[in-house]
C-alpha cells in the first residue's frame, strides 16, 4: 500500500506522536511511506519526508489559519498528484486542507484528530458542542469571526469529505458528533511501551509534567504544591509565567527538574502522576498512559479525556480548583495504591503500539478496498 503521511512537522524521534509512530510502524510492516511537512527541521529516518514551503505571515492566529489553508490547499493538491498514493492519512493544522485536496482528486483520505485544536475555538467552552458563537466568544476571536467561521465551514466538509476520521479518544468522538455530525473510528494513543518504563522503581513524589500554560495547570500546579507541604513534589518541565516558577522555587518540598529529556528516571521515583488541567484533554494526555506503562496510578481534573483515560487507575477531580477534592483525591490514592498500580499496569496495554498501529491498519485497508 502507497501511503502518503501529512502534517505540520514529524520531528526527529519516530516514538513521540502519533503520525511518525504510526508512519514508522507502517513502513516496517512493508508499506510504502511517504511523509509530507511544511515546517522545517529535524526528521526521522524511517521512511523518506518531503517538504513543501508555506508563506509565514505574523497574523492574528485565526486570520492566519485561513491564509494557511488558502495557501496549502493548491500546494498539497498538486503534490498529491504528483505522487499518487493509494491513500492519504493526515492530522492536525493540515488536515481540513489536505482532505479537500483529497477529495477534488479522488484520492482516499483519512482524517486523525488526536486533539481539539481542530474545534477549540474558545478554550474555556467546556460544552459537548464546539460550534463557535460570537456572543460567547473571547475578545480575541470577535475580532476575527468572519475568519472563524469560514475555518468551521472548511472543517465541516473536509470532515464530510474525508473518507474516514480517526479519534484517540470517546470524548473527541462525541464531540466531533456533536459538533459536526461526524462519525468516527477510535484508535487509542499508541506508545512503545517499553521504550517509556523505568528500570527501577522508588516511589516516592507526587508528580506533575509539563504545566507549561494556565490552562495546562501552570498556576494551579503552583497553588496545588502550595496547599500540601506534607508531600514531596517533583515537576518536569516549564512553568507559563515567572511568577508561577518563583512560587515553586520559595517551596522547600518541591524539587523542579525543570525540561527532561529522559522520563524514565521521572518515573521512577513517582508515587503518583498529578494532571491538574483546566483544559479539555483530548487524548489523556500521553503522561497518564506513560505512568501507567510505570504502574504509577493518576490523580487528573474533569476535563475531556482525562477521566476516561484515569479510568479505576486512579482518582479524578470533579473541581480542580478546589482544594479540598484534591487533598481527597490524593489521600485515596495514596491509600489504595498497590490496587490502583495493578489497575494502571492493566490500562496500559490498550495502548500498545504495535497492537494500535496494527488497528489503524486495518482502518486503512478497510478505506481502500
Amino acid at each position: 500500500m502507497q501511503i502518503l503521511l501529512v502534517t505540520s512537522h514529524f520531528g526527529a524521534h519516530e516514538n513521540v506522536g502519533f503520525m511518525p509512530l504510526v508512519g514508522a510502524e507502517l513502513a516496517r510492516r512493508g508499506h510504502d511511506v511517504r511523509g509530507l511537512q511544511y515546517e522545517e527541521g529535524e526528521v526521522i529516518d524511517a521512511f523518506p519526508i518531503d517538504r513543501v514551503s508555506t508563506r509565514e505571515l505574523y497574523t492574528p492566529y485565526w486570520f492566519g489559519q485561513w491564509l494557511f489553508y488558502r495557501d496549502w490547499v493548491p500546494k498539497v493538491r498538486s503534490y498529491i498528484s504528483d505522487v499518487d498514493p493509494d491513500i492519504i492519512v493526515t492530522d492536525r493544522r493540515c488536515m481540513a486542507p489536505t482532505l479537500l485536496a483529497a477529495d477534488d482528486l479522488g484520492v482516499p483520505a483519512v482524517g486523525v484528530v488526536p486533539g481539539l485544536g481542530f474545534t477549540r475555538f474558545d478554550p474555556w467552552n467546556l460544552d459537548e458542542r464546539k460550534t463557535p458563537s460570537f456572543l460567547g466568544a473571547p475578545f480575541s476571536v470577535k475580532i476575527q469571526y468572519p475568519f472563524v467561521q469560514r475555518l468551521f465551514q472548511w472543517h465541516r466538509q473536509a470532515l464530510a469529505a474525508a473518507s474516514e476520521t480517526v479519534v484517540i479518544s470517546e470524548f473527541l468522538q462525541d464531540v466531533l458528533h456533536n459538533t459536526f455530525d461526524c462519525d468516527s473510528t477510535i484508535v487509542r494513543t499508541p506508545v512503545p511501551l517499553d521504550d517509556v518504563r523505568a528500570s527501577s522503581v522508588d516511589p516516592k513524589y507526587l508528580t506533575v509534567v509539563n504545566p507549561r500554560t494556565t490552562l495546562k495547570g501552570s498556576r494551579l500546579t503552583a497553588r496545588i504544591a502550595e496547599h500540601f507541604p506534607n508531600y514531596e513534589f517533583q515537576i518536569a518541565g516549564e512553568f507559563a509565567s515567572k511568577e508561577d516558577q518563583q512560587r515553586i522555587a520559595g517551596l522547600n518540598h518541591v524539587d523542579h527538574l525543570g525540561w527532561v529529556d529522559n522520563m524514565q528516571r521521572v518515573y521512577e521515583n513517582a508515587s503518583l502522576i498529578l494532571v491538574p488541567s483546566l483544559v479539555e484533554e483530548g487524548g489523556g494526555p500521553r503522561v497518564v498512559i506513560e505512568g501507567f506503562a510505570n504502574g504509577i496510578p493518576a490523580v487528573g481534573s474533569d476535563r475531556g479525556a482525562i477521566p476516561e483515560h484515569i479510568n479505576d487507575a486512579g482518582r479524578v477531580v470533579s473541581n480542580p480548583m478546589d482544594m479540598e477534592e484534591w487533598r481527597t483525591a490524593i489521600e485515596q490514592a495514596l491509600e489504595h495504591r498497590d490496587e490502583l498500580s495493578q489497575q494502571a499496569y492493566n490500562a496500559a496495554r490498550q495502548y500498545d503500539a504495535r497492537d494500535r498501529v496494527e488497528e489503524f491498519e486495518r482502518v486503512l485497508h478497510r478505506v481502500i478496498e
